[in-house]
């Protein structure tokens, strides 16, 4: 039997190997022609219009040829000797932000690697939400590097330290819990600043780009680093002494007593489920699946925001059944992560997997429940919820669509990019849904 020989577009690179939307529109997973690779040392990417072979019995594409590309998206790669990498070919602004994921995803898993090698595994931990009295210093961001010098620096001293914003997850790595000295967590989302630093007797020493303009109830206290500045601010140069937000610290005092600091439903706090302590689960997760012990898990998280509309999260995750389990990260996570959900199936039913850039784990945790019950990501019991903001929402978003995962819900408000074209592209070929109400989208979820 001859073989068969189609047209078609790459849509997708699945583990290395393009996926080619068919002329009648059927998806074909595809191999490289060794004459492409070797002698014309060319591969398809994303947008690229090829011609597939099909062999009788063969339960993949062979790509015998690429077509003319009438504009590329091209990038020095920096572990081939700056050799030049086309990320995609004949596109529209739409699909070029695909290849964009994948570097995205790319620098999150780094990122990820580093953090580990170097602060070790995080794991489950509870963390305090009342100030001891005496000097303290809060470090806002997300520079994990930069927290631990201050530690360092800090140490015998007589100060305290304690974490804000995105740097709660900093508690659950090992080596911080080699400080005594670093006690707590202060506050919530970066939009409540000036709030929670309002008179606050500490100075405040922020690493990373959550800096609002601060109030005058505490401008004199703030220090900055690395890629974040305000005018007019104390800045930490590349030396990173942290002796004058330290000796801000001593002349402050702090407070005289114990002070308890936005506990809303109780003292403590709970991080350090990251992708490590889950899969260290993964049999027990599984088996619950299999047994009907956990009906549905729920990813909600991302970037928090001052906008109204952003209770819907809190209602949301209070209304999910209690025989889900719901994982968050980011931000957006302090708009219920103070709230208790019990167990199911020995598990806590919320888990904090970090920072943003802990979506990298995320996906890890999906991909390998995928592996586990032999099916695909989108066909899981799992749901993303996911709170919008800013430039790392948009290259997480990026990364997730780039991974062909589907049905995310998003909101309270649509990007700014987000134009009626780019909308209906979103929707037709990743069906992403703008959230409604908790109790709407709940309904279609569970149906």
């Amino acid at each position: 039997m001859a073989e068969a020989r189609y047209r078609g577009e790459v849509v997708k690179l699945d583990r290395g190997y393009p996926l080619v939307r068919l002329e009648d529109g059927e998806l074909l997973r595809c191999e490289h022609a060794t004459a492409l690779v070797k002698g014309e040392r060319r591969r398809a990417v994303i947008g690229d219009v090829v011609e597939v072979a099909v062999p009788p019995a063969h339960d993949k594409g062979v790509i015998e040829a690429i077509a003319p590309r009438t504009r590329e998206f091209v990038r020095k790669d920096p572990t081939e000797r700056a050799v030049p990498q086309v990320l995609a070919a004949n596109f529209e602004r739409v699909i070029v932000a695909q290849p964009v994921g994948e570097v995205n995803l790319r620098c999150m898993e780094l990122l990820d690697q580093a953090n580990t090698e170097t602060f070790g595994t995080p794991e489950p931990t509870q963390v305090a939400r009342t100030i001891e009295p005496g000097p303290f210093i809060v470090v806002s961001g997300h520079d994990l590097l930069d927290l631990k010098l201050v530690l360092d620096q800090a140490a015998g001293r007589g100060v305290n330290v304690y974490t804000h914003g995105e740097l709660l997850p900093a508690h659950a790595y090992p080596l911080f819990k080699q400080y005594p000295h670093l006690r707590g967590n202060l506050g919530t989302a970066w939009q409540n600043q000036r709030e929670e630093f309002a008179n606050l007797p500490a100075p405040i020493l922020f690493t990373t780009n959550c800096l609002m303009p601060p109030a005058a109830s505490y401008a004199d206290r703030v220090f900055t680093t690395g890629p974040v500045a305000f005018p007019g601010m104390a800045r930490i140069d590349a030396n990173k002494d942290f002796g004058p937000v330290i000796e801000s610290a001593l002349e402050l005092g702090g407070f005289a007593e114990p002070r308890a600091v936005a506990a809303e439903e109780g003292a403590w706090l709970t991080t350090g489920f990251g992708h490590g302590a889950i899969l260290g689960s993964a049999d027990a997760v599984v088996d619950a699946v299999k047994q009907g012990a956990i009906s549905h898990f729920f990813l909600v998280g991302g970037c928090d925001g001052a906008r109204p509309g952003r209770g819907y999260f809190r209602e949301f995750v209070r209304r999910t059944p209690v025989d889900s389990v719901v994982l968050t990260l980011a931000c957006g996570k302090f708009r219920f992560n103070d709230l208790d959900l019990g167990t199911v199936a020995g598990l806590p039913r919320l888990m904090d997997m970090g920072q943003c850039n802990d979506a990298y784990g995320a996906i890890r945790v999906a991909v390998a429940l995928a592996e586990a019950f032999e099916c695909g990501v989108n066909d899981l019991p799992l749901t993303l919820v996911l709170s919008w903001y800013e430039q790392k929402a948009v290259s997480i978003l990026l990364s997730l669509l780039n991974l062909g995962i589907k049905g995310i819900y998003l909101g309270p408000t649509l990007p700014a990019f987000v134009s009626p074209g780019v909308l209906d592209v979103l929707v037709r070929e990743f069906d992403v849904r703008p959230i409604s109400t908790p109790e709407e989208d709940l309904a279609v979820i569970l149906a």
